[in-house]
């Protein structure tokens, strides 16, 4: 589950006296940041997430899947697209493919960041000395607000030799406890709604932005080929921002691969 990292440091002193709420205050607030000089930026995409152009289409309003196939021929999308390449357009996000987000947030590079409860232990761990200097916030909204719902998945193949301790180690993993020392470890939100309550971190502010965030989130499309056809996707995008191609053929040109991949 995905929510906003900002450094607060740094917005106020640019004047922004409080995390974007809507896409309009995101972008205005991004073109702001990023004028503070030469290698200064507002915000960072990972050209690599194929999972943020659908994030964007969900606060559009929209989905990707309709009658139990991706689509991205939809005035949602577009609008989506839109608002991903005009931060590209305005030259508000670093173009590098090897830029690091979570150097480029502590070092102040890219102030903004949308990614998951896990980057706290990073900042925490590598940079104490901007304790008070950052918090996260819900996702900035256009239509709604909504998020990536995700994480990772555990099982017990099917031909193990181990399948009666394998389950008693998930038991054990599911146990209040364990979660809860889990995300002391690793800042990974308990999949136990039990360990969730817990007043150990009801009491954390950031954990009460990540659980309200957890009240409009969706998973990713659960469907055939979707590697393929978000990956057709994220090269789409990434070919208009970072090599020019033209955005209406651009995106047609996607729609046919996507149909082609599901017939």
């Amino acid at each position: 589950m995905r929510v906003l990292f900002y450094r607060s440091d740094i917005l106020n002193a640019a004047g922004i006296t409080s995390p974007p709420a809507t896409w309009a205050q995101f972008h205005d607030d991004a073109a702001i940041l990023a004028q503070r000089g030469k290698g200064k930026y507002g915000y960072y995409i990972p050209q690599w997430d194929s999972a943020l152009p659908v994030e964007f289409t969900w606060e559009a309003g929209g989905n990707v899947v309709q009658n139990g196939k991706v689509t991205f021929d939809t005035p949602q999308f577009k609008a989506a697209a839109d608002f991903y390449i005009s931060f590209y357009k305005d030259k508000l996000v670093p173009t590098a493919s090897d830029f690091d987000q979570t150097q480029g947030f502590i070092s102040g590079s890219a102030p903004m960041i949308i990614s998951g409860p896990y980057l706290a232990a990073g900042i925490k761990s590598t940079a104490p000395q901007l304790d008070g200097k950052w918090n996260v916030a819900t996702l900035p909204r256009d239509q709604a607000g909504t998020s990536l719902f995700a994480g990772s998945n555990m099982g017990v193949w099917a031909k193990s030799k181990h399948v009666g301790a394998s389950l008693r180690l998930l038991d054990y993993l599911a146990q209040t406890n364990a979660q809860l020392n889990w995300f002391k470890a690793t800042n990974e939100l308990p999949t136990a709604k039990a360990a969730l309550a817990d007043s150990t971190l009801t009491s954390d502010p950031m954990v009460k932005i990540y659980t309200n965030q957890l009240q409009d989130a969706q998973l990713l499309p659960l469907v055939p080929k979707w590697d393929k056809i978000s990956q057709a996707m994220l090269d789409s995008l990434n070919s208009i921002v970072l090599k020019g191609s033209d955005e209406t053929s651009t995106l047609a040109n996607l729609n046919a691969t996507v149909s082609s991949l599901q017939n």
